[in-house]
């Protein structure tokens, strides 16, 4: 495949089974993080979007599905649209 970039050669997936393992982050760490201050109670109400700290999670199905830093309202748009 030519023009290969190192997304198209490491998945997310692996990337952050790498980070949790060979760097010793807690996963489960963050994640209670990015829930903490209402972000939970937000997400499992069915929200759609949830700006804190600087930062909008975009959400479907009760699950955060993408983190975009400030509002930018396009790229929030083309995330939820996926």
């Amino acid at each position: 495949m030519p023009n290969r970039t190192d997304e198209d050669r490491v998945s997310d997936h692996a990337l952050v089974r790498w980070i949790e393992r060979a760097h010793g982050i807690d996963m489960s760490a963050l994640r209670a993080q990015m829930l903490a201050n209402g972000v939970r109670e937000a997400v499992d109400a069915g929200a759609t979007q949830v700006r804190i700290s600087g930062f909008t999670f975009a959400c479907r199905n009760q699950r955060i599905i993408a983190v975009i830093e400030g509002q930018k309202t396009g790229k929030l748009r083309r995330e939820l649209q996926r």
